[in-house]
């Protein structure tokens, strides 16, 4: 996420700012599945993720989940400023419920309730297809090191709690979502919020891109919408964005 140069990925773009401690991220309408083998735009796709992961940082900010988000750059409704840091090279997951690659991979049906929510890793790598790797074996290649093996996986439950209850509330189920961690570059400071170089934080985003999310009558609002053709993706996605406002 720390970049002297735009960075374009699939759904974001990280722009440099003057001060290297800080990135300007923007949200693309741009949608993709399938490691990239599906892609499309999506009028207004990037603005709705945009406020969605705002309204979401900002709720785990006020309950002590230090994150990337700084603010909104000139009520532009795509563009933040945010934290620039070092990604660690790993996503994390977390499932409260069986569905989409956790079915096919164990065979068993979608919708199953997890008495304790599963906590995943994966290795950043389109070229690998992302595959699944065990924190020990991360820690042994050197991607993690073991102190933040056991600090992501505490995060990530501790996110998990905030986010079941924060959208329970809104008559939304959250399903599973996706995580990623990084190190600030810089000390830094904008405005009320200060961190210092190598503060480990949530990064990237939370969105209906990045989760499942449910209705209280089982439909999806996410990005299954697009995966699975399961109706207009856009009309799911604000769903979503307006039951948490």
């Amino acid at each position: 996420m720390t970049t002297k140069r735009p960075y374009v990925g699939k759904a974001k773009e990280m722009h440099p700012t003057d001060d290297p401690s800080i990135l300007m991220m923007r949200f693309t309408d741009d949608i993709s599945a399938f490691d990239g083998k599906q892609v499309d735009s999506l009028k207004g796709k990037g603005a709705i993720n945009a406020a969605f992961n705002q309204v979401v940082f900002s709720m785990l900010e006020n309950e002590g989940v230090k994150n990337c988000l700084i603010d909104q750059v000139s009520m532009s409704p795509t563009d933040y400023r945010v934290i620039a840091l070092d990604m660690l090279p790993v996503e994390c997951i977390v499932r409260n419920f069986s569905a989409g690659s956790f079915c096919k991979r164990y065979g068993v049906d979608k919708g199953m309730v997890f008495d304790t929510p599963t906590f995943e890793l994966c290795v950043k790598s389109d070229e690998l297809g992302d595959p699944f790797i065990a924190p020990n074996a991360a820690v042994a290649l050197k991607m993690i090191t073991n102190e933040q093996a056991l600090w992501l996986e505490f995060e990530c439950q501790k996110i998990n709690k905030l986010l079941t209850k924060f959208l329970g509330d809104t008559g939304l189920t959250l399903v599973d979502f996706k995580l990623e961690f990084g190190t600030a570059v810089a000390d830094g400071e904008w405005g009320n919020v200060k961190w210092k170089k190598g503060d480990l934080m949530l990064g990237d985003e939370f969105s209906p891109d990045s989760c499942r999310l449910w209705d209280e009558t089982g439909v999806s609002l996410d990005k299954d919408r697009y995966r699975q053709s399961l109706g207009d993706v856009l009309d799911g996605y604000n769903e979503a964005l307006e039951l948490i406002r």
